[in-house]
C-alpha cells in the first residue's frame, strides 16, 4: 500500500552459488524473475567501479551494458513507476545501478561523450535500502519531527593544512580532491532557501539549511551534532568499502 501511495517500485535480488533472482513489487503485485546467472558477477561489479574511478572508457561501456542487460533488463518490463527502490544481494550493494547503461555503446569509440550516454538515470530515479524492513519507506515516520530540514558535510578535500593530514590518513597515502561538492552542497540549499520569505533570509531562519564545508567538515563536529534534528543529511565526500568485512568500510 505504502508504494502505491509514493507512486515506487520495488526491486529485490537474490544471488546464490547456482541461481540469481529479481522480484519486482509494484503496489500489491508480485512478480518473480529468473535471471541469468553470473559466476563472474563478483569480478565484474569491482571491475566496473574500478573502470570508474581510473576513467577506463572501454571497460565501463562494456560492463555498463553487459550488467544492465544481466540484471535490470529482464525487470523492467514489470516495473510501472519511474521511482525505484532497490535491494541489492551481495556484492550487488557495491553496484551503482543508476551509473549502467541501457543500450550498447562501441567501446572503441575514441571520442565517447559521457553525457549522452543511455544511463539508468536518465529513465528512473533510483534509491537504495538494504532491506524493506530496514527501509525509511515502512518505517511509521508519522512521529517524527526534525527542527531542520537539511545538513550537507563536504570537506573538499583542498589543499588547506588540515586537508593534507586528511588525505594521508588513507592507507595509499592521498584522497583526491572533490572541488564540485562545494558547489553541489550549496546548489541544494538553495532548493530549501525557495520557500523562505525574505524576512526570514535578512534577520535568520532557525530552519536554514547547515552547511558544513572544508575545514569545518570534520569528524568531530559531524559527531557532535544532533543529527537527529535534520530531515535530510547530505554527505559529499570520500567513502570506502568492504563487500565481506564491515569493519573495513567508512566515510572520510
Amino acid at each position: 500500500q505504502k508504494l502505491r501511495q509514493q507512486d515506487l517500485s520495488l526491486i529485490e535480488y537474490f544471488h546464490g552459488g547456482s541461481a540469481t533472482w529479481g522480484f519486482v513489487v509494484n503496489g500489491t503485485d508480485l512478480t518473480i524473475h529468473k535471471l541469468p546467472h553470473d559466476s563472474t558477477l563478483h569480478q565484474h561489479v569491482w571491475e566496473f567501479r574500478e573502470a570508474i574511478a581510473q576513467q577506463s572508457n572501454e571497460t565501463y561501456v562494456q560492463l555498463g551494458s553487459s550488467l544492465y542487460q544481466k540484471l535490470m533488463q529482464p525487470l523492467m518490463g514489470a516495473v510501472t513507476n519511474s521511482d525505484i527502490l532497490i535491494i541489492p544481494d551481495g556484492v550487488m550493494n557495491l553496484l551503482p545501478f543508476e551509473a549502467l547503461l541501457t543500450e550498447e555503446v562501441k567501446p572503441s569509440q575514441d571520442d565517447i561523450n559521457f553525457t549522452e550516454l543511455p544511463y539508468v538515470i536518465n529513465d528512473v530515479t533510483s534509491s537504495y535500502s538494504p532491506s524493506i524492513s530496514m527501509s525509511s519507506l515502512f518505517r511509521d515516520s508519522e512521529s517524527q519531527r526534525y527542527s531542520q530540514s537539511f545538513a550537507a558535510f563536504a570537506p573538499v578535500f583542498n589543499f588547506s593544512a588540515s586537508s593534507i593530514q586528511r588525505r594521508q590518513s588513507r592507507a595509499d597515502g592521498q584522497w583526491s580532491p572533490l572541488p564540485s561538492t562545494k558547489l553541489e552542497v550549496q546548489q541544494i540549499a538553495e532548493l530549501f532557501d525557495d520557500g523562505r520569505s525574505l524576512w526570514e533570509m535578512v534577520f535568520g531562519d532557525p530552519d536554514a539549511p547547515d552547511l558544513f564545508m572544508e575545514d569545518i567538515a570534520t569528524e568531530e563536529n559531524f559527531k557532535r551534532r544532533d543529527l537527529s534534528r535534520y530531515k535530510y543529511l547530505h554527505l559529499a565526500t570520500h567513502a570506502f568499502a568492504g563487500d565481506s568485512a564491515t569493519s573495513r568500510s567508512g566515510i572520510v
